[in-house]
């Protein structure tokens, strides 16, 4: 009897591919990150009164972006400033 065959077979190399998470919900857009398969990064906030609190205005990756590697994406969040609204 002669010795065993062991085959690999591979599928290539992973690709992720970025979801557009801007004007989402926080929660909705940390779902989509992570069902990417990807990972939230830094989150900032910003004083934005005309949009509902916890809106996604910014991504540092660019949705449909195509990642060989995964990396973290940064985010930057809108919330309500009362201050802002009594100037107004």
């Amino acid at each position: 009897p002669g010795s065993g065959v062991h085959v690999k077979i591979s599928l290539g190399l992973s690709n992720w591919e970025v979801p557009t998470v801007v004007n989402m919900s926080f929660e909705n857009a940390y779902k989509a990150i992570n069902d990417a398969g990807l990972r939230i990064g830094t989150v900032s906030y910003r004083d934005r009164n005309d949009l509902l609190p916890n809106t996604v205005i910014y991504q540092s990756v660019p949705g449909t972006t195509i990642l060989s590697i995964p990396q973290p994406i940064d985010l930057i969040v809108s919330r309500f400033n009362e201050e802002l609204e009594a100037e107004e």
